[in-house]
Parts: C-alpha cells; sequence; structure tokens
C-alpha cells in the first residue's frame, strides 16, 4: 500500500478525480493522508493554484482530510463514501453510489449513476439527478433535486421541494414545505408540520398526521387521509379509486367543514355531522365551527369515519406485496354493504314480493358484486406486477452499471505500474522492466497468456431473463394458477 502526507497549509478547498471507488474521511491533523494500491502510486497528481489543491488518483483510494476543508468531487468512476467533514461537500458526477455522512455543511451532487444515502447532513442538501434510490436521513435544511429514477424515502428533514420521484415515496417527520412533482409509483407520507403539495401521484396515497394541510390534485389509486385537520388547514384530494377520511381525535373537539363528492354518489359517513346537506353524488358538513377545509373528490366509494389503529400487511419479498391488502380492502369496500342495500332495495314496496321483481334486483346486484371482486384482484395483482417490474428493472441497471465500470476500469489503468511481472518473478524469467526487452518470442510467461483477459462479467442478459422470470410468475398469479403465497416463494428464489 501506498501511504503519503500532502501539506494543507493556507489550502481552503480540494478538488479531487477519482478512476475507481473513493472514500473520504475527515479527521483533525492538517495533511491529507492518501491511502492507495503501491501499482497505482505513480499515477497520483497533486496540483496546488492558491488556496486550492488538486488530487487526480489512477483507481480506487482512502483520503484523510483535514475537516475544516470545503470538498469539491469532479468525478469518480466508482462507490463514494464521505464522512465527518465540516465545511462541506460538493459531487460532481458518481459513477456508482454515493453514502454522505456526517457533514456539517451543505452538500450538493450533480448526478450520481447509483444509490444515493445521506445521513446526518447539517445543511442543505441539492441534488440533480440519482439513477438509483434516494434516501435521507436527519437533515438540517431542504433537501432538493431534479430527478429520482427509484424510491425517495426521507425522514427527519427540513422540507423537500422539486423532485420527480420515478418510483415511491416515504416521507415522514418532514418539518419544512414538502411541494413533489410527481409520483410514479406510491407516496406514504406520515407527520410533516408544514403543507405538502403533490402534484400527481400515479399510484395509491396513504397520509397520516398532517395537521398543515395537504393538495393532491391527481391521484391515480387509492387514497387514505388520517389526521386532527389542524384549525385554518385546508386539504384537497381528487382521485380516480376509493378514499378514506379518518378523523384523530375526539369529533366534539375537532373543527372542520367537509366538502365530498363521488363519482359513484356512494358517501359513508361514520362521524356526527352538523348541518349535512346532501345532493346528488355529493355531501356537505362540519364538526364544530368548521374552521378547516376538507374537499375530497373520488371517482369511486368515499368513506368518513374516525381513526382507529390497525396493523397493516408489511410488505414483503423488497416490498413487492407492499400495499396490496389496502388496494384490496379499497376494491372490494362496499361489497356487503351494497348487498344490505339491495336486499332493503328489493323488499322495500308491496310490489317487490314479486317473485319476478326480486330476481331480477339479485341478478343485478350478483353482477355489480362480481364486477367489484374482478376489479379487486385486478388491481392488486398490477400493483404486484409493477412492483415486480420495477425491481427487476434496478437489478438490470445495477448490473449494467457494474459491467461497465470493469469495461472502464482498465482502461484508466494503463502503463508500467499495473505490470506485475516486477512484483514477482516466475523462474527464469526475461530481464525485469523497466524498460520490458525481453523477447517476444516463446518464454515460461505464455501459459498464462489466455488467462489475462478475465471473463466478462455477468451481462445484463441475466436481470432481463428473472424479468422474464417474474412476469411469467405474476401471470400465473394472475390466471389463478398459483396462489399468492406460492408466488411470494417463486420470486423470493428467483431474487434480485
Amino acid at each position: 500500500m501506498f501511504q503519503h502526507d500532502i501539506e494543507t497549509r493556507d489550502v481552503q478547498t480540494v478538488e479531487i478525480v477519482a478512476a475507481g471507488d473513493v472514500t473520504i474521511a475527515g479527521w483533525e491533523n492538517e495533511t491529507i493522508y492518501p491511502l492507495m494500491e503501491a501499482d497505482e502510486a505513480d499515477g497520483l497528481r497533486v496540483e496546488r493554484t492558491g488556496d486550492l489543491l488538486r488530487l487526480r488518483m489512477p483507481g480506487d483510494a482512502t483520503l484523510k482530510i483535514p475537516r475544516r476543508l470545503a470538498v469539491r468531487l469532479i468525478e469518480a468512476g466508482g462507490d463514494v463514501h464521505a464522512s465527518d467533514l465540516d465545511a462541506g461537500l460538493e459531487a460532481l458526477n458518481v459513477a456508482g453510489d454515493l453514502h454522505v455522512e456526517d457533514v456539517r455543511g451543505d452538500m450538493v451532487a450533480q448526478s450520481v449513476a447509483g444509490d444515493a444515502r445521506l445521513q446526518r447532513v447539517a445543511g442543505t442538501a441539492r441534488l440533480g439527478t440519482v439513477a438509483g434510490d434516494l434516501g435521507a436521513d436527519e437533515l438540517g435544511g431542504d433537501l432538493t433535486g431534479e430527478r429520482v429514477d427509484g424510491d425517495l424515502h426521507a425522514t427527519d428533514c427540513q422540507g423537500v421541494r422539486g423532485i420527480t420521484v420515478a418510483g415511491d415515496l416515504r416521507l415522514a417527520r418532514a418539518q419544512g414545505e414538502v411541494a413533489i412533482e410527481r409520483v410514479a409509483g406510491d407516496a406514504e407520507l406520515d407527520d410533516c408540520r408544514a403543507h405538502v403539495h403533490l402534484g400527481a401521484v400515479e399510484g395509491d396515497l396513504s397520509a397520516r398526521e398532517l395537521d398543515a394541510g395537504l393538495s393532491a390534485p391527481h391521484v391515480g389509486g387509492d387514497f387514505r387521509l388520517e389526521t386532527a385537520f389542524g384549525p385554518g388547514s385546508e386539504y384537497t384530494i381528487v382521485g380516480n379509486g376509493s378514499a378514506t377520511i379518518a378523523l384523530r381525535g375526539e369529533p366534539a373537539e375537532a373543527s372542520v367543514t367537509f366538502e365530498l363528492r363521488s363519482g359513484e354518489g356512494r358517501i359513508d359517513v361514520g362521524l356526527p355531522l352538523d348541518n349535512i346537506r346532501r345532493e346528488p353524488r355529493a355531501l356537505h358538513g362540519r364538526l364544530g365551527a368548521g374552521e378547516a377545509m376538507v374537499r375530497i373528490q373520488s371517482n369511486r366509494q368515499i368513506r368518513l369515519t374516525r381513526a382507529e389503529p390497525a396493523a397493516g400487511l408489511e410488505g414483503a419479498f423488497g416490498g413487492i406485496f407492499e400495499g396490496v391488502e389496502e388496494g384490496m380492502r379499497g376494491a372490494f369496500e362496499g361489497i356487503f354493504e351494497g348487498v344490505e342495500e339491495g336486499m332493503k332495495e328489493a323488499f322495500r314496496s308491496p310490489e317487490g314480493m314479486g317473485g319476478r321483481r326480486i330476481d331480477l334486483r339479485m341478478e343485478d346486484l350478483a353482477q355489480r358484486t362480481a364486477a367489484r371482486a374482478e376489479e379487486a384482484g385486478r388491481r392488486a395483482a398490477e400493483r404486484v406486477e409493477r412492483r415486480a417490474q420495477e425491481i427487476a428493472r434496478r437489478a438490470a441497471e445495477r448490473a449494467q452499471r457494474e459491467v461497465e465500470r470493469q469495461r472502464w476500469r482498465p482502461r484508466e489503468r494503463t502503463g508500467p505500474a499495473r505490470a506485475p511481472a516486477g512484483e514477482v518473478p516466475r523462474g527464469p524469467a526475461p530481464p525485469p522492466p523497466p524498460p520490458f526487452t525481453g523477447t517476444a518470442t516463446p518464454s515460461p510467461v505464455p501459459p498464462q497468456v489466455p488467462r489475462g483477459p478475465a471473463p466478462p462479467p455477468a451481462p445484463p442478459s441475466r436481470p432481463r431473463a428473472t424479468d422474464d422470470e417474474r412476469l411469467m410468475v405474476l401471470q400465473m398469479l394472475r390466471q389463478g394458477k398459483i396462489s399468492v403465497e406460492e408466488a411470494a416463494r417463486l420470486l423470493d428464489a428467483l431474487g434480485e
């Protein structure tokens, strides 16, 4: 291993270009301490201009850097792990995963080709694009960005703004404003203290403890809102699926106005509302003085009820079946209520006692119930399929990135520094380099030449095959050839 101290007197910023993986850790000393393979030491370049120090490293490296320095990572050919820095971090281009922790300034990442994980960043975190998942925990400032191609999970941060999420969103304990342009999967919000705006959620939406209000003008699936409805706050949700609005706390202590509109015309009320006014497919009412405003528009059934503690089905196998229980429940909501209502309607008048009328009513009821059941199964299967496709897609992307990294690194690590012949002579070998002047004709070394170009890493064809296998399992599940438990076991056996 190569070890060497680099003086940093009067240096304020260090710029780094690394061809491979790089680990950056702050320490109390006033020198930069690089640790790398000895055969790559000749490729290390150090340049200084005023208070700026530039480092160029030909391969993987670990750097201990004075905590006070601002770190600017221009490019990394692999993964990056940075920790314990006082003056912040800027990472422009990362070809692998990015893991940042214990940074007591701002953090900027322009492009991350893998996953990004941010932990305990005291300042703001600004990101451009993240090709994988983004996880953020304990941020002292806002989390802003352009696009996350995987899932976004953020907890204990200030605000979250300007991000488009191609996967699922999970946000908990956000203290500042939340404004997210689009979520292609499901969205789950919990304990957000400021107003939340979601431009579009293509999947299901679950929101709990949003005392300052919520705006969600487009929800493609089911949605559930469970909160205490803080005075003066506004909640507006427009969705295609079924809706459940649950009040936390005692109804006698609440102050909220409800405006509910259902495309199906089914609005079930389980709260003691005052000033109820019913219209075709709509209901108006309030609790207390009506200080909070709740406007809900849904194409399916709307249920207004009081919140009760309930344990949901925790997603297994990497989240593939997460949310299926809620989707099935939402799709089947009202079926048994519909049976009861149909029976009442069939017997409502004396004419209803005629056998023909009852038969027609029950036939219509059976058709509607069968349609609901079919819709429930279809939506549950689609949700499972969407999750499996997303997992398979990310696995393929990771495999492709690893292939590209392995192909790219040899081109960066060229020259005498990589030649193994200078390390351990093998028998009567040619004169040791440099320079290499041995004969090019047969020698004791050639028998190992065929092993030189290592077999190429696993190509992305395997993830593609795994994707096809997953889809085949899900198709069998949809057709009823296997049970959910059998499908889960098969998907688990396939792995990611």
